[in-house]
């Protein structure tokens, strides 16, 4: 039955959107590749911020706004990139456990709705995210 849950689909792709499961990718050039007017030559050692394409503008409609339903109808939310999230990473190094884990967040996500009573927030204070090792 989780399959047939359109709308918690939509959550969980806009949540990733937001906030991926991993912030970095660490990535090794394998050959040399130009990257509009940059050469990167094979063996170049890059990191990614997987958070960067999903709150640019450029790729998504109002692209800090939380909105589920810009997967639910992209054809109205324009522009809407979702190839520019790898939250899960890509190649030949992307996460096995891709399918395991979003199952695991569904079958949490309808637990939590079952289980629990909701009432919408009316005002929400900023919360900071420090990234450290």
């Amino acid at each position: 039955e989780l399959d047939k849950l359109p709308l918690m689909d939509a959550i969980i792709q806009e949540t990733l959107r937001l906030k991926p499961v991993g912030p970095l990718l660490y990535l090794t050039c394998l050959q040399d590749t130009r990257v509009g007017d940059v050469l990167i030559t094979k063996g170049t050692s890059l990191i990614t911020l997987n958070e960067y394409a999903g709150k640019r503008n450029q790729w998504f409609h109002h692209a800090e706004t939380f909105n589920p339903q810009r997967w639910l109808n992209p054809e109205q939310f324009q522009p809407h990139s979702p190839e520019t999230m790898i939250p899960f990473g890509s190649g030949p190094r992307f996460c096995p456990g891709r399918q395991l884990a979003l199952m695991e967040i569904k079958a949490t996500m309808a637990m939590i709705c079952h289980y629990f009573d909701w009432q919408l927030v009316t005002s929400v204070e900023d919360i900071k995210e420090e990234l450290s090792f």
